[in-house]
């Protein structure tokens, strides 16, 4: 399937039944996204998983409906007994049913659309949902689909073989160290429920995010905190000195620290040895977030109590395994505390798509790096068109020496660059031929308008941009995630754009 071109609205990319992205190919179809136009929803049969319910979810969803006779009941899938008790925690419905089925659990409830937009948004951010492989096994058991997709598997145990890769490019010294996940926000909610249990009966409640981090990531700060006094964010990773007053001013209260290496979209990257100094001397545990490059890349395990990647990028660089993973610093004051709770919040991965991702696996080095050669080389090119303003990658500015501290190598700045435009984004983003959704770290190049996908309430009206620009995050951002494509190919494709 050639990738470098135009893709019609809701195609699947790649072409396969569990891809985790649709194309969304104009700036009215991502609007239209946004805004629940049927004109574009119709067409989305897939999609980011956590964001739009797969059809074989759906499927099997009104196969249960029908068969258990849930009549017009709103009703989730969730992974297990554990979920379904914190989706109804979260959620808050009156009369709920939990009903256990052969590998994952049903969630039902009296129609109540607060407590539905609850739940959906809990498995949004949670990500402890089922996945498309695991629909499409139960929707084949009842009868409803003849077989499964074709695909490329190891053989054996997929787990056991991706966490053995993944130890070995995390610098982890035991595979007990390493927990793999339905998906990186999985991951990262584990994480939080772990420390914020062992925090907790030391008195400390304070969360603080550091820099821009990815949609999700920053709404479990948000509302699952205990109070909105009990989150503080620091917008720029490279302001020191407000890091600084905040350890003065709340470093007995802080519970944990957040921050990605480097950030998304705007790829900073902070003191990260000094937060770490910080960190440990305050008492607070340190969740780094390596996902914007990959774990080839950089190496961020030493620094950090607890490192949480979505694997979903450049591990399962073919774009169709939805994956996380939480690694463990052993020498981390937390490390007992989180080995022994983490179990408790963990959703595993399911066995087919572990399967499948420890496939794809076996190429995450060799696409990390000859992806982080085309970022710098399209970063570079860019750079110099007339049309541009600026250009944010891991090699720009003031934070390429903290990140060069971080990295693996040369030519280890990840496949992630976000640019900022003299002309009006929909003109460049129409005609840019390439895989226009909202992932990143794939074999093929991507491109998304970032803020209108996360931050869509903001971007739409003037107030809320001004709101964005103030915190250093301009609305009409590109980002793009170059593939391994040859560079020539990429840089036409762009060319074409700008012209």
């Amino acid at each position: 399937m050639e990738m470098l071109a135009h893709h019609p609205l809701g195609a699947r990319l790649p072409d396969s039944a569990h891809a985790v992205c649709a194309s969304l190919p104009t700036m009215a179809d991502v609007i239209g996204y946004e805004e629940k136009d049927p004109r574009v929803m119709e067409k989305l049969d897939l999609g980011y998983p956590r964001f739009i319910p797969h059809i074989y979810l759906r499927r099997l969803l009104e196969h249960l409906r029908r068969r258990r006779g849930w009549g017009e009941r709103d009703a989730f899938l969730v992974a297990s007994e554990g979920a379904a008790r914190r989706l109804l925690d979260h959620a808050r419905p009156k009369d709920a049913e939990v009903k256990t089925e052969e590998g994952f659990v049903a969630v039902h409830f009296p129609r109540d659309p607060g407590a539905a937009d609850r739940a959906r948004l809990f498995l949004q951010h949670t990500g402890c949902g089922i996945s498309s492989r695991q629909a499409e096994d139960a929707l084949i058991q009842e009868g409803k689909l003849a077989a499964r997709q074709a695909e490329e598997i190891v053989e054996g145990d997929g787990a056991a073989q991706c966490v053995e890769m993944l130890r070995a490019a995390s610098g982890a010294r035991s595979a007990e160290d390493l927990f793999l996940c339905r998906s990186g926000m999985n991951a990262f909610h584990a994480v939080f429920l772990a420390l914020q249990r062992a925090q907790a009966a030391r008195g400390r409640d304070l969360w603080l995010q550091i820099g821009w981090l990815y949609l999700d990531t920053q709404r479990i700060l948000e509302k699952f905190t205990a109070a909105p006094s009990s989150f503080l964010w620091i917008h720029d990773p490279l302001d020191q000195r407000a890091i600084e007053e905040a350890f003065e001013r709340h470093g007995a209260r802080i519970a944990g620290v957040v921050t990605e290496t480097p950030t998304n979209p705007l790829v900073l990257t902070g003191d990260i040895p000094r937060l770490a100094e910080l960190s440990r001397a305050h008492g607070a545990a340190l969740i780094l977030d390596p996902s914007t490059v990959g774990l080839a890349n950089v190496d961020a395990l030493p620094h950090a109590d607890t490192l949480v990647v979505s694997l979903t990028k450049y591990a399962s660089n073919r774009g169709d395994v939805m994956a996380g993973l939480i690694v463990v610093n052993r020498s981390s004051p937390f490390a007992e505390a989180l080995r022994r709770d983490l179990g408790e919040f963990v959703e595993p991965l399911y066995p087919r798509d572990a399967a499948r991702l420890a496939w794809a696996a076996r190429e995450m080095d060799r696409i990390s790096r000859e992806g982080s050669v085309n970022t710098e080389r399209l970063a570079e090119w860019i750079a110099r068109h007339p049309s541009v303003a600026r250009v944010h990658w891991a090699g720009a500015g003031g934070s390429r020496r903290n990140y060069e501290i971080l990295a693996r190598g040369k030519n280890c700045f990840g496949a992630m660059l976000s640019v900022e435009l003299k002309r009006p984004l929909a003109e460049v983003f129409d005609r840019l031929r390439c895989v226009k959704a909202p992932s990143f770290g794939a074999r093929f190049t991507m491109a998304c308008p970032f803020v209108y996908l996360t931050h869509y309430e903001r971007a739409k009206d003037e107030a809320g941009r001004r709101w964005l620009r103030e915190r250093g995050l301009e609305p009409e951002l590109l980002r793009v995630s170059p593939g391994v494509e040859p560079f020539d190919r990429i840089r036409e494709a762009f060319e074409e754009a700008l012209a």
